[in-house]
């Protein structure tokens, strides 16, 4: 399902069609963003599957690991796999919603700038199918980040009668990258900063062996992602990565090779100290 670059041009590109009165336009994007918003939902499926495959293969895995922290490694890679392939599908999403979009405006402006004026329905904030659509990507992605959750719950279960104490959560996506359309040209912006991927992995009879990993969506590939992790006023570990090219990034700490104290921390994210940080509480067993 993921949309090429040629492909993304030539819908951007298509020629202007009979104009079109305010209703058909705003059925017209209705019309195609119901057809986009089913094939998302239905390339969700498997990453959805594939992540609780991946669950499950660590509790099979757990109990007789040679190494259970890179057992749990493998877990919290299968997590940021999933948002990074999610993230695939926002942004292929993101480019057809928004073809669809200004396809809609053009056909109703017939070659006539809008100045702005634009069909009731295809201006974001105003309750239409725009907005409709985003809605229904985010009540879609929450329900994923619930059932994904409720099984990492289980896995907790599953391996504290192992004896470890294991701590797993999965964000929801931020949804469709914000875009903007008018009848000749359609931008989009870069997903927001966030943490979106939380594993801590102990021994529950071991003290200070607590490994954590973060992971989470940048606002660019160019400038790196630094984590923060603190406990009151103390920074107990942080570290600092480059980002791909998806934007999605996932850090891996060890309290400097010593372990981290179980308990309550913060986390902290920023793109190279500049701008907006994302923070999230977790903690160690």
């Amino acid at each position: 399902m993921i949309l090429s670059r040629w492909t993304a041009l030539l819908l951007l590109a298509a020629p202007l069609a009979a104009q079109l009165d305010e209703k058909a336009a705003t059925a017209q994007f209705k019309v195609a963003s119901k057809v986009q918003l089913k094939d998302f939902k239905e390339a969700t499926t498997p990453l959805k599957q594939t992540l609780m495959d991946a669950i499950e293969a660590f509790e099979d895995e757990l109990p007789g690991a040679v190494d259970p922290f890179a057992t749990a490694e493998t877990l919290a890679q299968a997590l940021q796999t999933y948002h990074t392939e999610m993230r695939n599908l926002l942004l292929e999403l993101s480019v057809t919603s928004a073809a669809s979009w200004q396809q809609a405006l053009s056909d109703f402006a017939n070659g006539v700038p809008l100045n702005g004026i634009y069909p009731e329905g295809l201006v974001s904030g105003d309750g239409g199918p725009v907005d409709d659509l985003r809605a229904a990507v985010k009540k879609h992605l929450v329900k994923l980040a619930v059932a994904i959750n409720k099984r990492l719950d289980k896995a907790e279960k599953a391996a504290e009668k192992e004896g470890f104490g294991l701590l797993a959560w999965s964000g929801t996506p931020s949804g469709l990258v914000d875009t903007t359309a008018s009848e000749a040209l359609s931008v989009g912006a870069s997903p927001p900063l966030s943490i979106d991927v939380l594993l801590s992995l102990s021994e529950l009879d071991v003290a200070a062996d607590g490994r954590l990993w973060i992971g989470g969506t940048s606002t660019s590939g160019k400038l790196p992602v630094t984590v923060t992790v603190t406990s009151g006023l103390e920074t107990i570990d942080s570290g600092s990565l480059a980002v791909n090219s998806t934007l999605v990034w996932l850090l891996p700490l060890d309290g400097e090779g010593a372990g981290v104290t179980e308990g309550n921390v913060i986390v902290l994210a920023d793109v190279d100290g500049v701008g907006a940080i994302a923070t999230a509480s977790f903690g160690i067993r």
